[in-house]
C-alpha cells in the first residue's frame, strides 16, 4: 500500500505498508510501515489481535524505529517497543473503553544548532548559549506506563451531528520501569457536538494537559512537552506558525479551546466551516490562565478566527483546508493557511 499523509510537525510524509488484516484468520492485523520525509522517517512493525480469548478485549505490540528533525535546532533518534492492551466497557454505558500501554525505548539527540550568542546592553561581552539538550550524554532510555479511558457517543464517527467524546489519559515514566527518565503527564480532552438551527452543527472541543518531572538534571522527554499553534498535534491554533506558541523550549502545560460551526454542503463528502481558536502554553502547570481570552501578555491566550473546507476522498480519507486569522502576539493581523489530513477534532 502506498499513501502520503501531512501533519504540522513533520510536514508532507510518503507512506508504504504492507499489512495482513486477518492474519490468523479472527480478524488478527500485520502491519509492516514505512513513512518517509524530509524531517522524519519511521519503520514500525506492529501486531493486533482485537478479540482476544473470545471477549472484547484487544492485545498487540509495537516495534519501531524514528529520527526526526525538530526544526533547524537538533535530530531526535528513537528506537523501541510498545505493549498495548484495550478493553470495551460495559459500565457505566456501553460508551466506555479503557487502554493501557507500556513503552521502552532508547532516545539520542544530536546534531545541534550553534549555540546561542547573547551580546550584553553594553556591547562589549558576548556569551554562548547552548541548548539544554546538548550537555546531557546520549542516549538515554526512557520507559513509560499509561491508561486512557475514552467515552465516546458520537452518532458518525466523522462529521458528527450529536453526542459527545470525553477522554483522561496519565502517563508515567519511572527509573523502576526500566528507564532513566521520571516524569508524569496528564492530557484531559471534550469534544460537544450539537445539532443547532438548518443543518449547522456546532463543534466544541477543549484540551488541557501537564508534565511534571523531579529530575532537574534530565528532566522530561523533550518531544513530550507542549507548543501549540497551527495545527500542531499538541493544539490547534488556526492562523498561527506550526507550533509557534509558548516558551521557546516547549511548554510544562497546555490549553486550547476549539469552536466550529459546520454545514454540509454534501451529506457525509464536503463540508464548511467557521473556526474561533484560543490557546497556549505555559512553563508549568500553575502558570495556565484558562480565562485570559484579553490578550495583554504573551502568558495570556492566543485568539484566531477563520473557515474551512473538509472533503472526503475515497482511499484517502478526509483532507481539509482552513484559512485563519491571528489576532495576537507578532503574528496578529496575518491570515494563514493550513492544509491537513483526518477531522479537527
Amino acid at each position: 500500500m502506498f499513501g502520503a499523509g501531512y501533519s504540522a510537525r513533520d510536514k508532507l510524509v510518503g507512506n508504504i505498508g504492507l499489512g495482513i488484516p486477518n492474519f490468523r484468520g479472527n480478524g488478527q492485523n500485520l502491519k509492516l510501515n514505512w513513512d518517509f520525509g524530509k524531517r522524519r522517517q519511521t519503520i514500525e512493525l506492529s501486531f493486533t489481535e482485537p478479540w482476544f480469548r473470545d471477549t472484547p478485549t484487544s492485545v498487540g505490540f509495537d516495534i519501531y524505529q524514528i529520527n526526526r528533525k525538530w526544526y533547524d535546532d537538533f535530530t531526535e533518534e528513537n528506537r523501541g517497543f510498545g505493549l498495548r492492551l484495550g478493553r470495551r466497557l460495559s459500565w457505566p454505558d456501553n460508551y466506555f473503553r479503557l487502554y493501557w500501554r507500556y513503552r521502552w525505548e532508547q532516545i539520542r539527540y544530536y546534531d545541534f544548532a550553534p549555540p546561542l550568542a547573547v551580546v550584553d546592553p553594553a556591547g562589549t561581552d558576548t556569551t554562548y548559549i547552548p541548548h539544554y539538550l546538548s550537555e546531557v550524554d546520549w542516549p538515554r532510555n526512557a520507559a513509560t506506563t499509561s491508561f486512557t479511558i475514552v467515552r465516546d457517543s458520537r452518532d458518525l464517527p466523522q462529521f458528527a451531528t450529536k453526542g459527545s467524546v470525553l477522554s483522561w489519559n496519565t502517563e508515567l515514566a519511572a527509573n523502576f520501569l526500566g528507564g532513566d527518565f521520571y516524569y508524569h503527564k496528564h492530557i484531559f480532552q471534550a469534544s460537544y457536538f450539537l445539532t443547532t438551527f438548518w443543518k449547522f452543527v456546532l463543534a466544541a472541543h477543549m484540551k488541557v494537559g501537564v508534565i511534571d518531572g523531579r529530575d532537574k538534571d534530565l528532566p522530561e522527554v523533550y518531544g513530550e512537552r507542549f507548543s501549540p499553534g497551527g495545527t500542531d498535534p499538541d493544539g490547534m491554533i488556526r492562523g498561527y506558525s506550526d507550533a509557534s506558541i509558548g516558551p521557546a523550549n516547549r511548554g510544562r502545560s497546555v490549553l486550547v479551546y476549539n469552536f466550529e460551526l459546520q454545514y454540509p454542503l454534501m451529506e457525509q463528502q464536503m463540508y464548511f466551516l467557521f473556526f474561533a481558536d484560543a490557546g497556549n502554553a505555559w512553563p508549568s502547570g500553575k502558570k495556565i490562565r484558562p480565562f485570559a481570552f484579553r490578550h495583554t501578555s504573551d502568558q495570556a491566550l492566543f485568539r484566531s478566527a477563520g473557515l474551512g473546507v473538509r472533503l472526503i476522498i475515497p482511499g484517502m480519507g478526509i483532507i481539509g483546508f482552513d484559512f485563519g486569522h491571528a489576532f495576537d502576539g507578532e503574528e496578529r493581523g496575518e491570515w494563514r493557511p493550513h492544509f491537513q489530513f483526518g477531522t479537527t477534532f
